[in-house]
């Protein structure tokens, strides 16, 4: 017999049976778990100290979850097979049963039967053994959750006879208490260990039995009580049930009922129930537990009662779960609804029923005698109606129509009550109803002629307020100016709920113009009223005469109109202009009996379509004279040419005149431009080689711009000229501009800058344009200054082959000249072209001014390393490399600049930001120094990180450069503040804090955390403008930490820069229960480390307070976002 080693590091048997061909023998059968931490004993599991507490073999921890029926065996009770975890295996005495047979490419099935007793993971192993073909093993996994619900209890309370929370950490409205009886059995556990007999044989059944039942009473007692919802707890969360404690099971339901109407018959319990009511004392009975229920409010709550056996030997071997169904309803409460409606409107409430049970609703609607503030001797009737009854089918909802329709306006409060028939449930509401103004009756419009009339019938009726049998007399009011009519109305008495008549009202308007108003009818025994929006449409009336305006476009002429004031007092004329181009006063006064000129101004910008010109208007409007008008007869001709003073200047070299444009309109222009000659004129900044509109012109309203007109000459002999035309499309007509132009000889020209280092060749490419049409030919030569002392090899060199050279048309022509030189200084030469045959007496002298640069020096200057917001000073001396050697310190002026490369020092980096970091001060020379070194010293003032190399240039007056490499090392300055935010897994917190620039102008800024940060840390804004220093409020920024997996903490450092300063935080995340005494209620953050005084220094203020700056509701994020 071999042996196989089992799957925990064991040792099991293999049975061989010579002979046995063609079947399989199950050989052994064996079986782990991981259930051993739902409270069962190791020492049970793996056979130790069964001498001690005697034979563990009959206990309920002991049996085996896995059984093969077919076999009709569990295994030997003396489990020394060494298996770990009790083995069932298979006897070697019963293996003619423990054999199946297989057909060749068939199959064959082993049922298996797997009844657990404790929650976990199981795993057995099935194997098959056959001496001639081998062996094969099947490994079955299992999973065993809790059991099934044994009971569903329900509790039903109502909210108003619970007493209120307790407690520092209540969060409940209410709470109620039950005592929940728990049964000594367990039925499943009963049906379990039944069905572990039954596989029993013989005497072992008998014993198995009798163990069976001496481990279920002597040591199934003790009990851990759970919950799984935060609603429900237990008092004490342990449980001792005791046998036989005599106390008699009382007949009453299962479910409790207290705080309801329970007038139904009690159901009796059953054997082996659990029963729930209402405790008697503040300590719980026999084998009871004490459930304190505290829901939120009126609802459904639904929850899981868990029991586990806490025996020291046979560990959790009994489990049990309940069903809780806890129901609340509210009491009924009074519910007040406030209407507010127009007089003689109605307006609709629906109000929504829903109904939870699964009966339906009867509800009868009752309306009490309520009060309403009216003054009038007959009381008015009821404001508010609705149906009589309403219907509310179970689990559905409905809605009741209530309509308040006020008489007038008055208040009226009354009681509104929907009542179940059946179950005597009130919904109470307590009605407020407000009647304001009423609508007008009706919007009237219509139209007519400045000083005409017309006349439109209102339709008045008699008021509900009044007496319905007696005549109303109604008082006629209006704010429509130029209005006649009666001063009252009578309505006639009579039965009809339609009594009405028609009101004439005559409108004669003096003005045109739209006119808004009201009629109103009140009727004088109760002070109610109807009234009417009148809108009416008045035409000016026939124009008093035409008058022509002609004039040229961007030109003026004006018209004087006379008036007169026929009246006895001052009167102001209101004047319209209608028409472009108009220009004048928008009023004009005349005092009593006086007569006066208006003037009026016709300055037009766009030429009219035809000779016969536009139309316009001017009106002259008075509430007290009237209205009048005359016609005007616009007529905006072409605008005569405007000629620019010539220009003059060397063939192949430009000059400008300034070009003032006038606006006398009063609105702004945009003006687009055309040049026809764009050979040699343009305007200056221009690009253009086409006639299309490339750029635009702005002119104020009333004011002038300058364009600035350049031109480049191409003959000698002739002007040349050109148009130049600006316009805006369907604003502004052709402005046309002409302007000349001459060529002269040339003589010296612009001079040409080089610049090179000492003993190393610089070239720069000269290119000469021929300014004529005609073909040009040129001499090209090279002339040095005759003032230098001549060196001892030529500084300037022009390295073009042919000297002799034909220039097409327009041709280009590129000179490359080099400069090499010697020394540090200023070298000057002169280009001489010299034009042949016709243009032999043209010559072009282009003076070359060489700048010599010395080499860079091999050392770095200076390293100037110090920490943001901290200062270095160094004493540097500058050694002038290649300097001419009579050269005297003490006669030159020397000046120092930087040359900076601002994208080497990352984001938000300016060269000016960098430069005010920097102060360099000159030593004096003395005079007697035969060396060629400059003294200075440099200081270096950073706010923020800088990295890099700039160059610090020393120039000589009198020509020449010398370049210096200086380091710069600026590391991180301080950290500002450290912040804390506290968050769960998987949910976002925040913390929000100000900041403000620290000088008095705005700054833009970049915020983002550093490399090594956490990712679960963001900050918003990522970028912005920082408001000045001094600022009340800074810009906000919000900080927030969403974790996404439990492990070390979060850390991370979050950058703001400007161009000239950096802030440094710390952010740390941290979870819940990792912070000693953290709070339950939600996550939390702070700020720390720096003093409010430096905070405030730095320009750092808080969001607000802890409460404000975070949300406490976990998962919820923030509220301070900025």
């Amino acid at each position: 017999m071999g042996v196989l080693p089992t799957s925990r590091g064991g040792t099991r048997r293999r049975s061989v049976q010579p002979g046995n061909q063609g079947r399989n023998s199950v050989s052994s059968f064996g079986m782990g778990t991981d259930a051993s931490g739902f409270g069962r004993k190791k020492s049970i599991i793996s056979g130790k100290n069964r001498g001690e507490d005697g034979d563990f073999s009959w206990c309920i921890a002991a049996q085996q979850p896995f059984y093969l029926p077919d076999f009709g065996t569990s295994g030997s009770s003396n489990n020394d097979d060494g298996i770990d975890g009790g083995g069932l295996s298979v006897p070697s005495s019963g293996l003619s049963g423990a054999s199946i047979s297989i057909r060749k490419n068939g199959s064959a099935k082993v049922k298996l039967e797997f009844l657990p007793l404790v929650p976990g993971n199981y795993r057995c192993q099935l194997l098959f053994l056959d001496e001639s073909i081998g062996e094969f093993l099947y490994e079955i996994h299992a999973v065993a959750t809790l059991p099934a619900c044994l009971e569903t209890l329900e509790i039903q309370c109502e909210a108003s006879t619970a007493a209120s929370a307790t407690g520092p950490g209540a969060a409940a409205r209410f709470r109620f208490v039950r005592e929940l009886t728990i049964p000594v059995k367990n039925p499943q556990l009963n049906r379990a260990l039944t069905t572990f007999i039954e596989r029993a044989n013989g005497h072992l059944r008998a014993k198995l039995k009798d163990g069976l039942k001496k481990c279920e009473e002597n040591h199934v007692t003790n009990f851990h009580v759970d919950f799984n919802s935060p609603y429900f707890t237990a008092n004490i969360p342990e449980l001792t049930l005791t046998a036989g404690s005599g106390k008699p099971v009382p007949v009453s339901g299962r479910s409790d009922t207290s705080g309801i109407d329970s007038s139904g018959p009690k159901v009796p319990l059953k054997a082996n129930q659990a029963r729930l009511c209402t405790p008697r004392s503040v300590l719980a009975g026999t084998n009871s537990v004490l459930i304190d229920f505290q829901p939120k409010g009126a609802g459904r709550y639904a929850c899981k009662l868990l029991l586990r056996s806490r025996n020291s030997i046979c560990g959790s071997s009994d489990v049990r779960v309940y069903d809780l169904i806890a129901k609340v309803r509210e009491p009924n409460v009074k519910t007040q609804l406030e209407f507010v409606a127009p007089a003689r409107h109605s307006i609709v409430q629906e109000i929504p029923l829903s109904n939870p049970t699964d009966t339906t609703w009867s509800l009868k609607a009752v309306f009490s005698n309520g009060n309403t503030d009216s003054s009038a001797s007959k009381p008015p009737a009821s404001m508010f109606s609705g149906p009589p009854a309403l219907v509310v089918p179970a689990k559905r909802s409905a809605t009741y129509p209530l309509t308040f329709t006020p008489s007038w306006m008055y208040h009226e409060t009354r009681t509104f009550v929907l009542l179940n028939t059946a179950t005597q449930q009130q919904f109470e509401f307590e009605l407020s109803g407000y009647g304001e103004e009423p609508l007008a009756q009706d919007h009237v419009v219509f139209s007519c002629q400045a000083r005409t009339s017309i006349v439109h019938n209102f339709n008045v009726f008699a008021l509900p307020g009044g007496d319905a049998n007696a005549a109303q007399v109604f008082k006629v009011e209006s704010d429509l100016r130029d209005v006649v009519g009666a001063s009252t109305i009578t309505v006639p008495a009579g039965s009809g709920s339609n009594r009405s008549v028609k009101y004439s009202l005559t409108f004669s308007p003096l003005v045109s113009g739209s006119y808004f108003g009201s009629v109103t009818f009140t009727n004088e025994a109760t002070n109610e009223y109807l009234w009417y929006t009148v809108e009416a449409f008045v035409s000016p009336p026939e124009p008093e005469t035409t008058l022509e305006m002609r004039a040229p476009v961007r030109g003026a002429v004006g018209v004087e109109i006379g008036l007169a004031n026929p009246l006895d007092s001052e009167t102001t004329f209101t004047v319209e202009l209608r028409g472009r181009g108009l220009l004048g006063p928008s009023t004009f006064t005349l005092e009593a009996r006086q007569s006066g000129v208006y003037e009026l101004v016709y300055s037009p910008l766009l030429m009219t379509k035809d000779s016969e010109g536009e139309e316009g208007a001017i009106l002259f409007s008075s509430d007290a004279v009237g209205q009048f008008w005359y016609r005007l007869n616009l007529v905006a001709e072409a605008a005569e040419t405007q000629e620019l003073d010539d220009m003059a200047c060397a063939v192949g070299d430009v000059c400008t005149q300034p070009l003032w444009l006038q606006n006398p309109s009063d609105q702004e222009l945009q003006l687009q431009y055309r040049i026809s000659n764009t050979r040699n004129f343009s305007i200056k900044g221009s690009n253009s080689t086409t006639n299309s509109a490339v750029k635009r012109v702005v002119l104020p309203p009333f004011g002038r711009a300058s364009v600035v007109v350049e031109y480049t000459p191409s003959s000698l002999s002739v002007f040349e000229s050109t148009s130049i035309v600006f316009f805006e499309k369907d604003v502004a007509s052709d402005w046309e501009f002409t302007v000349r132009g001459r060529g002269r000889a040339p003589s010296v020209m612009k001079p040409l800058v080089v610049t090179a280092q000492v003993n190393e060749a610089a070239s720069t490419l000269f290119t000469f344009k021929n300014p004529f049409a005609a073909p040009l030919r040129v001499d090209v030569k090279l002339v040095a200054d005759e003032s230098e002392n001549s060196p001892p090899s030529p500084v300037f060199d022009m390295l073009l082959k042919k000297r002799h050279v034909l220039l097409e048309s327009f041709g280009l022509l590129q000179v490359p000249i080099s400069f090499i030189p010697r020394v540090v200084s200023e070298t000057r030469a002169e280009l001489v072209i010299h034009g042949g045959d016709e243009y032999a007496e043209l010559e072009w002298r282009y003076p070359l001014r060489g700048v010599a640069e010395a080499p860079l020096h091999p050392r770095v200057l200076a390293v100037l390393a110090c920490q943001a917001r901290d200062s270095v000073e160094k004493r540097v001396e500058c050694e002038l490399l290649a300097a001419p050697d009579d050269m005297v310190l003490a006669n030159e002026m020397f000046t120092v600049e930087w040359e900076i490369d601002a994208d080497r020092f990352g984001p938000m980096a300016t060269a000016a930001a960098i430069e005010r970091a920097l102060t360099v001060t000159p030593f004096p020379v003395p005079s007697s120094s035969g060396s060629f070194i400059l003294p200075y010293t440099i200081r270096f003032e950073p706010l923020r990180l800088y990295r890099g190399s700039i160059a610090l240039l020393v120039k000589k007056n009198s020509g020449g450069l010398w370049r210096f490499d200086v380091s710069l090392d600026a590391g991180d300055p301080p950290v500002d503040d450290v912040l804390s935010i506290e968050s769960s897994l998987n949910q976002t917190s925040s913390v929000s804090f100000q900041l403000r620039n620290q000088f008095r102008q705005p700054a833009a800024f970049l915020a983002e955390f550093s490399a090594g940060s956490s990712s679960a840390f963001t900050v918003y804004p990522a970028e912005g403008e920082l408001p000045p220093y001094g600022s009340e409020n800074g810009a906000m920024f919000v900080v927030s930490f969403t974790p996404t997996g439990y492990g070390k903490m979060q850390s991370g450092q979050l950058v703001i820069c400007t161009e000239e300063m950096q802030w440094t935080f710390n952010v740390k995340g941290v979870y819940p229960d990792a912070t000693p005494g953290s709070r339950a209620s939600g996550p939390t953050s702070s700020l720390s480390l720096s003093s409010t005084a430096s905070r405030a220094r730095l320009g750092i203020t808080n969001g607000g307070t802890s409460e404000q700056r975070v949300d406490r509701a976990r998962g919820r994020g923030t509220r301070n976002r900025a």
